[in-house]
């Protein structure tokens, strides 16, 4: 009766771990290629570096669930770190001129097929600011007539009041 893994067990989870940290390497230069190739906007290294994070974390759960019955072993852990290490270190700069052009291209068909879609939905967005901006100048012309009388009204009070206080703080004059 054994309570652990016997060593060549151990090196063979050793090796799975090292090929698993290369592979989520390629993974992440997928994502990473695919991000810069869509946008530059910050909202969508944001999504797509919390994209990464969630896949590569279900990923590593189901890869200790098969390969260790569970038991997160700290030799697996660091092994996976080392092979991603490797990647970084090694293919990751071929791979980068491998990915981005093809990634490009998938990227460039894909809003070439929405373009239909973009443009029906900015038509939609123009007539909608035209309907506003005739809808909020239609309630000015109505009520400016109104507005125009509230402000004749509030400078007609103002001098009142400006009037009122002058008399009251004028110093009497003294009768001669």
């Amino acid at each position: 009766m054994t309570y652990g893994f016997a060593i060549s067990q151990q090196l063979e989870l050793f090796l799975y771990s090292l090929g698993y940290g290369f592979t989520l390497g390629l993974y992440y230069r997928l994502v990473m290629t695919v991000r810069k190739a869509i946008s530059e906007i910050k909202a969508a290294y944001i999504a797509f570096d919390i994209l990464f994070c969630v896949t590569a974390t279900v990923v590593t759960f189901c890869f200790f669930l098969v390969y260790t019955d569970g038991q997160v072993r700290l030799i697996s852990v660091f092994a996976a770190f080392a092979g991603f290490v490797v990647y970084l270190l090694s293919a990751d700069f071929f791979i980068k001129k491998l990915f981005y052009y093809p990634v490009k291209l998938i990227v460039k068909s894909v809003k070439l097929l929405f373009r239909p879609l973009t443009a029906m939905i900015h038509f939609i967005k123009k007539i909608c600011k035209k309907l506003s901006v005739k809808i909020k100048t239609g309630r000015k012309n109505k009520n400016s007539n109104s507005d125009e009388k509230m402000i004749k009204r509030r400078r007609i009070i103002r001098k009142i009041h400006r009037r009122k206080n002058k008399r009251r703080y004028e110093k009497p004059q003294d009768a001669a």
